[in-house]
């Protein structure tokens, strides 16, 4: 149950919090990048408030940084995607590129909630 309740504050924080700026800054420059991940730790914070202080802290840092990393590569890696696709009119690496930024974050939430709370 904690886990689903971990992926859903991820697809709030990922998806309904992200702006089109974001979203479409952040594999340019890192103010939008910066700005994602703040709003990203700052859902989990918010989110997971009921949790030990310590805990909760160290986990979010955490997903920060390693949300912060993995967005820094994949969403280089995904504009050219989408620019590719766009122009072969098939936008099928694109997906399996965004496929692939999710599972490293739901990897990392899973891993980190493991470490942190046995």
């Amino acid at each position: 149950v904690f886990l689903i309740y971990l992926f859903f504050l991820h697809f709030l924080a990922d998806f309904c919090l992200q702006t089109n700026w974001m979203a479409q800054g952040k594999s340019k420059r890192l103010f939008p990048l910066i700005t994602h991940v703040l709003v990203y730790g700052l859902t989990f914070f918010i989110g997971l408030m009921w949790n030990n202080l310590f805990l909760l802290t160290v986990f979010t840092f955490l997903n920060m940084v390693l949300h912060f990393i993995t967005d820094y590569f994949t969403s280089k890696i995904n504009r050219k995607l989408w620019e590719k696709g766009m122009e072969e009119k098939n936008l099928h690496n694109f997906f399996v590129g965004v496929g692939l930024d999710q599972t490293i974050h739901y990897t990392t939430l899973i891993v980190t909630s493991y470490i942190l709370k046995g």
